[in-house]
């Protein structure tokens, strides 16, 4: 199961990398836009806000998800944002958070970077969601375009117990 997520995440690599050499340019500036990209997903998901959510997404931004369906550019993130919020909001709801100690960031070059943050969903003791926090761990490539860095492509690599 993980060789084919591997698989996956290197052929991406290539992909948007395009054989260019790695180095690492990111600046304290863009450390701390990519944190409040972060952040300000986890607020949009707790104020069940789908549009505020998908604008941490580029344009053709891609998902794919931990069931394994794939969910392309803006517009579609954002529909099934507002779906995962029903879903959610029907079930008692959560709190999402990507906890900044798990983060993890390379700068490739001064417009691209990797980015492992987890994301955990905490729900209260009432709803019909588990009693311990949901984790996994979210692999994003990110981009930067016209100053401004965005979700590229989202992965979710595995549970967490």
């Amino acid at each position: 199961m993980r060789r084919p997520i591997l698989t996956s995440l290197a052929v991406l690599l290539l992909l948007v990398l395009g054989g260019l050499p790695v180095a690492a340019q990111g600046s304290p500036r863009d450390s701390a836009e990519v944190r409040r990209l972060l952040l300000s997903h986890s607020d949009a998901w707790n104020r069940k806000d789908a549009k505020d959510a998908a604008t941490v997404y580029l344009p053709e931004a891609d998902i794919l998800t931990p069931g394994g369906d794939r969910v392309q550019g803006r517009q579609a993130i954002e529909a099934a944002h507002a779906a995962d919020f029903a879903a959610d909001t029907a079930g008692g709801g959560s709190r999402n958070s990507h906890p900044l100690e798990t983060l993890w960031m390379r700068f490739l070059r001064s417009d691209l970077a990797l980015v492992e943050v987890e994301t955990r969903f905490d729900f209260p003791p009432d709803s019909s969601g588990p009693v311990r926090p949901e984790r996994s761990t979210l692999f994003l490539v990110l981009r930067k375009d016209h100053g401004h860095w965005g979700v590229l492509a989202q992965r979710t690599l595995q549970p967490k117990p």
